[in-house]
């Protein structure tokens, strides 16, 4: 079952160039993740993301390793790791992005305000 979290954000405020950044973050995180903890002994790192909104934001992550160290290091387990702290660290942006979202609302109201 996916994880659901209430950020509280505005989704008629997430431009492209936000979803094409969220997107862009969470690849370097994932990347950062599996390269510090592999190192030269990575081979190749597939990652696919795919960001939908309908009435939720939703991220859905694809990753693939080929690493030189077969039978030592659990793979699935590695990407599992990458993948939650990816997802932990995007869930802090969001949070930071809703925060101004509700900043502008009250700026908003509050120069409108003025104007009348």
């Amino acid at each position: 079952m996916p994880k659901v979290i209430e950020l509280g954000l505005n989704l008629d405020t997430i431009t492209i160039n936000k979803l094409e950044e969220i997107a862009g973050l969470m690849e370097s995180y994932i990347r950062e993740y599996i390269f510090n903890k592999l190192g030269s002994r990575l081979e190749q790192l597939n990652i696919t993301l795919s960001l939908d909104i309908t009435d939720v934001l939703r991220i859905r992550v694809e990753v693939e390793i080929i690493g030189r160290s077969k039978g030592r290091i659990n793979y699935d387990s590695l990407i599992d790791e990458a993948v939650r702290e990816a997802y932990r660290r995007i869930e802090e942006v969001l949070r930071e992005y809703a925060k101004g979202d509700k900043r502008e609302d009250t700026d908003t109201r509050g120069a409108s305000e003025k104007v009348q």
